[in-house]
Order: structure tokens, then sequence, then C-alpha cells
């Protein structure tokens, strides 16, 4: 009977030994975990951090080439402005291509006759502008002579 009192207490002792180290297993892993978790939630928030960041920074770069572009097309557009202000009104653009030779002919016809409209017109205003100029001057004499006469004939008058 000794000898199965000792087995029977030397069984529980195992078993309560077991259970002991059983539950300081569990609580060591239950600390591991929870250490995992906490590590792999300031992992995530560094990463959503970071990536949060870098949409900001793209954001920011994107902004700011559109502006650069923006600024950049506007000048383009502008210096376009300018050269096709800085030619002659009556050249228009050659995208506008003419489907047959002949619509090509009636142009350059057109065009002839505008140059010797615009010729024309140019020559007739200088004659004007000359026959203004030459009426002016001989106003501007006849009233010189006029006045001269008015002055010689109240000194005739006067004396």
């Amino acid at each position: 009977g000794t000898k199965a009192k000792e087995a029977e207490s030397a069984i529980k002792n195992v078993q309560s030994e077991a259970q002991k180290s059983a539950t300081n297993v569990t609580t060591q892993l239950q600390t591991k975990a929870r250490d995992l978790e906490s590590k792999a939630q300031d992992v995530q928030s560094r990463a959503e951090s970071a990536v949060s960041t870098a949409s900001i920074q793209l954001q920011m770069k994107a902004e700011s080439k559109a502006r650069e572009l923006q600024s950049k097309t506007e000048q383009a557009a502008f210096q376009v402005q300018m050269k096709a202000e800085d030619k002659i009104s009556g050249i228009q653009s050659a995208a506008v291509g003419f489907a047959s030779s002949a619509e090509s002919q009636l142009k350059s016809s057109v065009q002839e006759a505008e140059a010797k409209i615009k010729d024309v017109k140019g020559k007739t205003e200088a004659c004007i502008t000359s026959a203004n100029l030459t009426l002016q001057a001989k106003t501007q004499e006849a009233e010189e002579s006029l006045n001269k006469l008015k002055s010689d004939a109240s000194e005739v008058f006067s004396q």
C-alpha cells in the first residue's frame, strides 16, 4: 500500500509541476503575443504616417509641376500670340490648306488682288496726302499774298 501511495503522490507532483509550467508557458506566450501586437500596430501606424507624408509630398510636387507647366504653357501661348500679331494680318494660317490646286490658284489670285488693292489704296492715300499738303501750302501762300496785299493797301491808304 505504501508503494501505491508514493506512486500516487509522485504522479500528483508531476501533474502539479506540469500544470505550473503550462501556466507559465501560456503567460509567456500571451505576453509575447501582446508585445508583437503592439509592435505590429506601431509599424502599421508608422507606415500609415509615411504613406500620408509621401502622398502629401507627391500632391505638392504634382501641384508645383502643374503650376510650372501652366506658366510655361501661358508663356508659349503668349509668345505664339505675339509672333502671330507680328505677322501681316493678310497672311492666313497654312493649316487652312486647300483641297485642290484650283482653290490654291484662286487663293493666290485673291492675294494678288488684295495686294494690288492695298498698293492702289496706299498710292491713293499718298496722292490724297500730297494733294492735301499742296492744297494747304497753296492756301497758305494765297493767305500770305492776301495779307501782303491788305498791308500794302493799308500802307497806301494811310499815306
